[in-house]
């Protein structure tokens, strides 16, 4: 476990600030037939060591949802694992279940904990960055 200035990379809760989308270069995020171009995203964050995983729920209409939602609300360990940590915008589609619009991955560190947030902007397809949220 590792420790700086007092605090431990174990026993942390984690929440999902906000995400930022991309246009789906194909045309309209929501299925033929339904009202609105934009997804309704959600995100799904995964810690990959101890497969421990959670969701936001979802926003309508939007490319810049703002959650401020705690997932992970059990004392997370492993958070500073080399495994890293999967966030996933997923767009929701109802009873279509959703689409995934991209991952953004990322390996944490104690001060990346300790400064309470951290956006994270190595991401894939239409995911731009994700802001996580960590807590004691």
């Amino acid at each position: 476990m590792a420790c700086m200035n007092g605090a431990c990379a174990d026993n942390w809760k984690l929440g999902v600030v906000s995400c930022v989308g991309a246009n789906k270069p194909s045309g309209d995020w929501d299925p033929i037939g339904t009202t609105g171009k934009l997804p309704d995203p959600m995100v799904y964050v995964n810690v990959k060591v101890s497969n421990v995983n959670g969701e936001t729920k979802f926003i309508d209409d939007t490319l810049t949802p703002t959650f401020n939602q705690d997932i992970l609300t059990d004392s997370v360990t492993n958070l500073t694992n080399p495994a890293g940590i999967l966030a996933e915008i997923r767009d929701d589609d109802g009873l279509l279940g959703f689409e995934v619009m991209g991952q953004c991955t990322a390996t944490l560190t104690l001060a990346d904990l300790q400064a309470g947030t951290k956006t994270i902007t190595t991401c894939t397809a239409q995911a731009v960055s994700v802001t996580l949220r960590f807590t004691k």
